[in-house]
């Protein structure tokens, strides 16, 4: 069963759709100045005590800046300077109100006072400019390189402290995506702590501001966290603590669930709903087409900078074959660069969107004429996460690019080193779910742009396969503070896109959860996958 969370807000929506639902919050997150911008507003826990239990770690570190954790992990530990709740609402966070806005490009903020690092140390503006000048330095100073250093690098010009708490940041140009990443991407760690551990920090050492204080991690195992007593909102978090432990299985992290081992479970095959969709009192709560699945091509390679190479493989595929064996149907086809809930979906003419379907004559006509046959194949290695999920859809994109004559060896890996792998060039293939944001850069710059660090596929980079159409279209998306007219300007190049293929083009995942609501009270799936927030969230033991 489904069952969509509404927000009090769209009652009169009665529910009607989650998609329509999402789309309209998004585009609320997407104005200037925002609505529902709240200040601290007095909330209290009805019952406090008790220790959330999930079963899904599988992370190698927990440093803010490289942020290869989902984002419920890191606000365990760390905040920002300005909040978002799991339905994409902003409020102040380490900032005492929402940033002042001088001009189009100057920001000012003032900062909470008497704010404690979980190492005891005093928050302040010098502690925000040091996490944001370690962010800009990227892997230089990360434990592991960075999704949004390439972003900040691009639209920040300097950050400027004013005063003990007090800092002012002056942007490049004009950026409508800047308080979503404020919020969702940029996150304040001690510097004592970081100094102290160095290259071990986020390992090692860890100390934020955040709801919650690690007590116990071991990388891709168990991370345990305890209730921060002194953070700033002093009626949340409402339990003791969380447990994620790491459960290769889906289905043992269901019967675990069932059995009362854990309280929630957030990842797990589409395979396994049959064990939980009738078994009361848990309940599956599902968000739509939240999960952008491709395949990521390194167009660094010699063999798949060749455009024909990367077109033969979009022509095999056929996702929804995927969704239909895989997901059970959970899911869509992509139709635009954007997924179909957002405020900039334009879906693509068909004859764009007869670039990303399958084709095995068109398949196989490229490959001849890239040099490939059945004397000589094109081989090709491809990473996927070993999860149960991943390796049903590596085991169907096997048997597609076989039918056209490609030989494609699987490696079931750990998330977190196929991440790792991702981001650092060494690959032909990975098996890649991106979750972006309700903003416009999120589904553009950070995919295709060449100074993006989001963007592993190498698309318009020095070493990679480069469109410079393309690549000028989306450094002006991402200035554009109207949102029509951005989401116009990117469906511009959606065809250049796909026929460019830097990303093999499969289709959108569902996401999910599950719980017991009689247990767990005033929890919610989250708009984005991985976005759970349990700063709220009580358990009725």
């Amino acid at each position: 069963m489904r069952l969509f969370q509404c927000n009090r807000i769209f009652k009169p929506l009665r529910c009607i759709s989650f998609g329509v639902i999402i789309g309209l919050v998004a585009a609320v997150c997407l104005m200037w100045p925002s609505q529902g911008l709240t200040a601290d507003d007095g909330w209290k826990c009805p019952k406090t005590g008790g220790i959330i239990k999930h079963g899904d770690m599988n992370y190698a570190h927990l440093d803010s800046g490289a942020k290869a954790t989902p984002d419920c992990i890191i606000r365990y530990i760390y905040d920002a300077l300005v909040d978002v709740t799991w339905d994409l609402k902003y409020r102040p966070g380490l900032a005492r109100e929402m940033p002042r806005k001088i001009t189009d490009t100057v920001y000012e903020f003032e900062l909470r006072q008497g704010v404690k690092f979980h190492d005891g140390t005093d928050f302040n503006a010098e502690a925000v400019k040091f996490a944001m000048d370690r962010l800009i330095a990227g892997g230089k100073r990360l434990t592991a390189p960075s999704q949004y250093t390439g972003i900040w690098r691009k639209n920040l010009e300097k950050l400027e402290v004013l005063g003990p708490y007090k800092i002012r940041m002056h942007l490049k140009r004009p950026w409508p995506d800047f308080i979503w990443n404020l919020a969702s991407t940029f996150f304040i760690p001690s510097p004592t702590a970081v100094k102290k551990f160095g290259r071990d920090y986020g390992t090692k050492g860890f100390a934020g501001t955040g709801p919650f204080m690690v007590k116990l991690f071991k990388p891709k195992e168990r991370l345990e966290v305890v209730r921060n007593p002194n953070y700033y909102r002093p009626n949340e978090p409402c339990v003791d603590g969380i447990h994620a432990i790491a459960i290769p299985s889906g289905s043992v992290r269901l019967l675990s669930l069932r059995r009362g081992e854990l309280t929630n479970v957030f990842t797990f095959p589409e395979s396994q709903l049959p064990l939980i969709e009738n078994a009361k009192p848990i309940e599956v709560h599902e968000g739509e087409a939240s999960t952008f699945t491709v395949l990521v091509v390194n167009t660094s390679l010699e063999k798949l900078r060749d455009k024909r190479v990367r077109r033969a493989l979009q022509y095999a595929v056929d996702g929804q074959e995927i969704i239909d064996r895989v997901y059970r149907g959970r899911g869509a086809m992509v139709t635009s660069l954007f997924p179909p809930w957002h405020p900039a979906y334009r879906k693509a003419k068909p004859e764009a969107l007869s670039l990303i379907r399958q084709d095995v004559e068109k398949a196989r006509q490229l490959l001849r004429e890239a040099g490939y046959g059945p004397g000589n194949p094109l081989k090709l290695d491809l990473q996927t996460f070993a999860a149960p999920a991943h390796v049903e859809r590596s085991v169907v994109l096997q048997d597609q690019f076989k039918a056209v004559g490609i030989k494609t060896s699987v490696r079931n890996m750990p998330a977190g080193t196929v991440l790792e792998n991702l981001f650092a060039g060494k690959y032909e293939l990975v098996l890649w779910q991106y979750r972006g944001g309700p903003t416009v850069g999120s589904y553009t710059w950070n995919l295709y742009a060449g100074e993006s660090t989001a963007n592993p596929s190498f698309y318009n980079k020095e070493v990679g396969y480069q469109n410079p159409t393309v690549d000028k279209v989306m450094d002006e998306v991402v200035g554009i503070l109207d949102v029509n007219k951005a989401a116009e300007l990117a469906a511009s190049v959606q065809r250049q896109i796909f026929e460019d293929v830097p990303y093999i083009f499969l289709n959108w995942r569902n996401h999910r959860e599950v719980w017991n609501p009689n247990l767990v009270k005033n929890h919610h799936v989250s708009y984005l996958k991985n976005h759970q927030d349990w700063r709220r969230v009580w358990l009725n033991r």
